[in-house]
């Protein structure tokens, strides 16, 4: 009854009181909910907003015990609305009594405890939809369910055709390494093994090698060279290798295990050989082989060390 007061001195415009809000309202219309206390403001046109807050539901008490049902007197006139007092203890439910006859309909008295469900009734139309609330916190996740067993294998279907072999990337380097240290104790050109490639006809190749080398003494000098496919369309290659800390020597390479060897090493070990060329290919696919040897034929002469290593570049 206090919504209800407070709905009459309140609104600005019209007010009323049910069990759901009307789907029809103007500004300043004041509405009360009756079966779950509270007020509503009709902010625009048919958009209701509640008015306030409603304190926390207390705990509900032990259902009391039903008395025998007297029968109904006259309504009377409503009273001033007086504040609410605290609710009594229910008391106990006593045995019940035949029904009386229908008096005139009373006011509306405070909503009792809810009892047992009965026979659920035909479905009521739709009513209209109610504003919605704000989000509830997310439940507790699920136990996860039991794995469902495996379905059988499918057959394996047909392979597709092959695709067009799609354009070199923007890097295109393929690069080799030497895994083990090479020995040469000649003067005739041998396989660095492992500094192999692979190409392909009619295809030009940038070659760069890195070569790491050991010499028996400073005196002995190195040669690098190469070996590829038959009848290329042109090989041009130079092979640059200090001499002193100050000096380099440097030899031209033509065709394969051509080019000299330096006169020199800078030292016994810690010497490096740089070795820069292009290989057309012609019509025969096949392999570039890099190869080296010793100015001079002694034990131990040159070492390719491991870890030296050569860069195609198709282009």
């Amino acid at each position: 009854m206090h919504w209800l007061l407070i709905a009459q001195l309140l609104g600005t415009g019209g007010h009323g009181s049910g069990p759901t809000l009307p789907a029809l309202c103007s500004p300043g219309d004041v509405f009360v909910i009756t079966n779950t206390p509270g007020m509503y403001l009709c902010e625009t046109v048919n958009v209701w907003v509640p008015v306030g807050g409603s304190g926390s539901v207390g705990p509900t008490g032990p259902t009391g015990a039903t008395g025998p049902a007297g029968p109904t007197g006259p309504t009377g006139a409503d009273g001033a609305a007086g504040s609410t007092g605290a609710t009594g203890p229910a008391g106990a439910t006593g045995p019940k009594g035949d029904p009386g006859s229908a008096g005139a309909t009373g006011a509306t008295g405070p909503t009792g405890n809810t009892g047992s469900a009965g026979t659920p009734g035909a479905t009521g139309p739709t009513g209209p939809t109610g504003n919605t609330g704000s989000a509830g916190s997310p439940g507790a996740t699920g136990p996860t369910g039991p794995t469902g067993n495996t379905g059988t294998t499918g057959a394996t279907g047909a392979t597709g055709p092959t695709g067009p072999t799609g354009s070199t990337g923007s890097d295109g380097n393929t690069y080799v390494v030497l895994t083990a240290n090479r020995t040469n104790a000649t003067t005739a050109y041998a396989d660095i093994t492992d500094l192999a490639v692979t190409v392909a006809a009619s295809t030009r190749y940038d070659v760069t090698c890195l070569l790491p080398y050991a010499a028996n003494a400073t005196t002995t000098g190195i040669g690098v060279s190469w070996t590829g496919p038959a009848s290329p369309t042109l090989t041009s290659g130079i092979m640059v290798s200090p001499l002193t800390a100050q000096t380099v020597g440097a030899t031209t390479i033509i065709g394969n295990d051509t080019g000299s060897t330096t006169s020199a090493s800078v030292a016994t070990t810690g010497n490096v050989a740089l070795f820069h060329g292009l290989w057309s290919n012609g019509a025969n696919a096949g392999t570039i082989q890099m190869r080296f040897k010793s100015e001079v034929a002694v034990a131990g002469a040159i070492v390719i060390q491991a870890g030296a290593w050569c860069r195609t570049h198709t282009y």
